[in-house]
């Protein structure tokens, strides 16, 4: 707890005021728990960052929300992604998957622990001629409809932020808009 002294305008008087010592607080958040790296460490080896740099950075979306993850993992295939939710449901941490970081209502980012769907999982196939799409969550709207453009086949949603969000996080919020294809 910080004490200062304040004019207040309205009477002239100065005041004493005191504020919450944030950087306690944000420090305190910084150290995450050994036994979990340690777990996530022997699911995706390799792929757990839990320096406080790269959790900094994850800890915000396109939202006001901050909350810095206790590791940033980056599995590569369904079967890491099985084994860390297995480790969510062991050690009872939240696991938030997180591609394009583009919400707004805070929904790619945790406390817990963040998946990163977008470095690894970016695979696309289009079928029957653009009738079909198979689409991993990391491709951005602007990637399928790219890839569709040639049959004249968009991807129904039509965000503003379509080069930067992700099929993951369209699928997630269960995204339409008007302009959507059914």
């Amino acid at each position: 707890c910080v004490m200062f002294h304040m004019l207040d305008h309205r009477s002239g008087k100065w005041k004493m005021k005191h504020t919450v010592n944030r950087t306690a607080a944000v420090h305190r958040n910084l150290i995450a728990d050994p036994g979990l790296l340690a777990a996530l460490e022997a699911a995706v080896p390799g792929r757990v960052d839990s320096r406080a740099s790269r959790r900094l950075a994850m800890a915000h979306d396109a939202s006001h929300y901050l909350l810095t993850p206790q590791a940033v993992v980056s599995p590569t295939n369904t079967a890491e992604v099985a084994a860390l939710l297995r480790l969510s449901s062991q050690h009872g941490v939240p696991f938030t998957f997180r591609s394009g970081g583009t919400s707004l209502s805070g929904q790619a980012v945790s406390e817990g622990v963040l998946v990163d769907t977008r470095r690894h999982f970016r695979g696309i196939q289009v079928l029957d001629d653009g009738a079909r799409v198979q689409v991993q969550p990391g491709m951005t709207v602007r990637q399928v409809n790219s890839r569709l453009s040639p049959h004249k086949r968009k991807l129904g949603p039509d965000p503003a932020s379509e080069s930067a969000c992700t099929v993951g996080g369209v699928v997630d919020q269960a995204q339409a808009d008007l302009a959507a294809l059914v």
